[in-house]
């Protein structure tokens, strides 16, 4: 892909563009802004630019023989908030006209280099002119360990020097010096007073004199320096008065030495990909519901039967579906959008209020089409997404669930990072990696993509592609969380584990298993397939009290710290895992009347976040169960479920309840018994009863003989 390089002349910039040749990209401009004559300014107070040293850009354009597009700031910092909306006058602006005349004359750029490692800020920014100049931001440094990026910087022969320092620790004896020189004292400054060792914090600011794209190397002759600011951390920069090119002998371009350096980013040698045993047996023995001749199947057309949980501050859609047949999934999907728009609008919400959408389809070709629609309904910060196929009734192609929370925008944390980088896949779609709201967590689907070529790894055999993928997105999983204010094994609550192969359960539930080293409640569901036809998806919730943004007064402290005493004092079946701070429900029963049949009910309380997963076996099993047994499941289901709630006291609010069963069965059957029982379940220490949104989900398959599992979350 041909590229425009984003050039502050400092080592980020520079560094990136060594990525980006690595992973088979070419740089074909650079594109710098820098202060205008006007303004008499060596240095800009600019959130997005680096302006020290962009005097010498001119020579890095000479050295590597690309075209330099320069332009002025002229723009200030209006939007000076995380998100941006293009706006007038607004330093942002600049750099959207210049890129904007670059694409004019180069066409054939699809693409932009970008340089930044942890500034959202910018990030955001350029993705956004990215999006509306129709480039794919590459930033292959973001969210790269500072130390192992300076090493690699060093290693990889990309000599920067200081322009500007302004941190304790620095001074005017640091200006000219280069990162080699510095590494050893900036791992000390690290250790001593945390600073930056990329200079993310403002720390320093760097110029690149040298690296393996130059053919010659600058040469810095003369400077003057300027210092100003506190005593004990002054603020002193370095401005080029003297400056000669000077010829190498080698020829510019990557090595192979360097080239596998900075592919080692890339490569991920330090998960353990180690392919499973399958036992195919599995994949051809999948239950299968037994029918009356009168039975209404699962596959003729049903009415939209949307379900609705409203009360403050949620509102949960489940199972939004058109109210007729079409003959194409886009004005299928426009009518499903319009359903869930006319719903919010009724009830006082916005598109900007949904925190999760889970879409269903039937056939994931044709997940292009319904994206195309879907794209139009939201704006910045898209919430994040599930994808996956189901075997939907005959004439329903699309079916949507969606939670809202009436939280203010500026009180979440969205993150929609689009850049293309090793750190994760990049969603350049209209969904987030993730959003955080009132406490919870909730991440976008999670399939093995290999980030930095948003594909998945290609494997010689089923197995190896299964271990890889499934390493690679529990990977990307983990990077995720890892920026946001979770921690991974301690407030995971609940996940979704999709497969598209009954033969893959006892792998991923292993590798779960060795992943997460703590019991977190979570489904396996085998689907037809999956986006890209990936093998495994994983969707994850996450709970931190101290996220939340209601306040308990110290009553209400002290009440709750009581109450979870009692709960351990008196309850059974209960372990306190204070190390997680949660309360940790688990019981495995046989089913009194019918031994065949085992209920596993697993909970977690996280202060008053709930999470609750249940589900049936029916261990004499052979290739078809019946009526009587679909609803002895259910009932037993439901049963399991009932003592769940009683035992980790859940009071209230339970806001969606999610049934996955396999979709032989009739779901008449199903949400028929469903309904009886959620009338029949009641909350601790009351006589009202379970009301959330419920969601139907038929599945190809569940581990080990399951008929019915379900999960139930709410908030006390």
């Amino acid at each position: 892909m041909k590229l425009v390089a984003l050039l502050s002349g400092g080592k980020d910039s520079c560094f990136n563009m060594m990525h980006c040749i690595a992973n088979g990209h070419e740089i074909v401009a650079l594109a710098n802004l820098k202060p205008s004559e006007s303004s008499h300014k060596y240095e800009l107070d600019s959130y997005m630019y680096q302006t020290v040293g962009y005097d010498g850009i001119k020579y890095i354009s000479e050295c590597m023989g690309v075209p330099l597009f320069q332009n002025d700031i002229v723009g200030d910092c209006i939007v000076s908030g995380l998100d941006y909306v293009p706006t007038k006058n607004d330093e942002v602006e600049d750099l959207y006209n210049l890129l904007l005349k670059i694409k004019t004359q180069f066409p054939e750029i699809e693409g932009v280099s970008v340089g930044a490692i942890l500034s959202n800020f910018q990030r955001v920014r350029v993705e956004n002119i990215c999006n509306r100049l129709n480039l794919t931001p590459f930033a292959f440094l973001w969210r790269i360990e500072q130390p192992k990026i300076l090493r690699d910087m060093i290693d990889s022969n990309l000599t920067a020097v200081l322009v500007k320092v302004a941190a304790i620790g620095l001074n005017e004896s640091h200006l000219n010096k280069s990162l080699g020189e510095l590494y050893d004292y900036f791992m000390e400054l690290l250790n001593k007073y945390g600073n930056n060792v990329c200079g993310e914090g403002g720390e320093y600011e760097t110029f690149t004199i040298d690296c393996p794209l130059f053919s010659k190397r600058i040469v810095v002759d003369e400077y003057d320096v300027n210092k100003y600011g506190e005593a004990f951390a002054p603020v002193c920069n370095l401005r080029f008065k003297k400056v000669h090119l000077e010829d190498k002998n080698e020829k510019p371009g990557l090595t192979d030495d360097v080239r596998e350096l900075l592919l080692d980013n890339s490569n991920f040698k330090h998960l353990e990909i180690i392919p499973p045993v399958l036992d195919h047996s599995k994949s051809n023995k999948i239950i299968k519901f037994e029918s009356e001749k009168n039975e209404t199947s699962n596959q003729i057309l049903l009415e939209s039967t949307m379900s609705i949980y409203n009360k403050e501050p949620y509102l949960v859609l489940s199972g939004v579906t058109s109210t007729k047949a079409y003959d194409n999934i886009q004005d299928e999907t426009k009518e499903v959008m319009d359903i869930i728009d006319e719903t919010l609008k009724n009830n006082n919400y916005e598109w900007s209020n949904i925190i999760l959408m889970t879409v269903y389809i039937k056939n994931m070709s044709e997940f292009g089409k319904v994206n195309a629609i879907y794209k139009e309904y939201f704006s910045i910060n898209p919430p994040p997404r599930v994808c996956v196929s189901l075997n939907l009734p005959e004439n329903k192609n699309i079916s949507i669930d969606c939670v809202c929370s009436t939280t203010k925008s500026d009180k979440k944390q969205c993150m929609h990072v689009q850049s293309i980088s090793y750190w994760a896949p990049a969603n350049i779609g209209p969904y987030s990696q993730s959003v955080v709201v009132n406490g919870s967590g909730y991440i976008a689907g999670q399939i093995g993509l290999i980030p930095c070529k948003l594909e998945l790894p290609q494997c010689d055999t089923e197995e190896a592609s299964l271990a890889s993928e499934t390493q690679m997105s529990l990977h990307s999983l983990e990077n995720i969380v890892s920026v946001l204010p979770f921690k991974m094994r301690n407030d995971s609550v609940y996940c979704t584990c999709y497969i598209t192969d009954p033969s893959y359960f006892t792998y991923v539930q292993e590798e779960w298993k060795k992943f997460m080293k703590s019991s977190v409640p979570i489904n396996y569901v085998c689907i037809p397939t999956l986006p890209k036809n990936s093998k495994v998806e994983w969707q994850l919730i996450l709970y931190n009290k101290n996220n939340d943004l209601m306040v308990l007064t110290d009553e209400e402290e002290l009440a709750l710290e009581l109450e979870l005493e009692d709960i351990v004092d008196h309850e059974v079946n209960i372990k306190d895992d204070t190390k997680r701070e949660c309360l940790e429900y688990q019981l495995t029963e046989t089913l009194s009347s019918d031994s065949s049949l085992i209920v596993n009910t697993h909970g977690i309380r996280k202060t008053s976040a709930f999470h609750y997963v249940s589900s049936v076996e029916y261990q004499d099993v052979g290739d078809v169960y019946n009526q009587e047994i679909l609803e002895k499941a259910t009932d037993a289901l439901f049963d399991g479920l009932s003592k769940g709630i009683q035992s980790l006291r859940m009071k209230d609010n339970a806001i969606q309840l999610k049934i996955f069963y396999l979709d032989s069965t009739p779901k008449s059957i199903i949400s028929e018994v469903v309904s009886k029982k959620c009338e029949t379940i009641h909350y601790y220490g009351s006589d009202k009863i379970l009301k959330p949104s419920i969601s139907y989900i038929p599945v190809l398959s569940l581990p080990e003989n399951t008929l019915l599992s379900l999960h139930l979350y709410g908030f006390n």
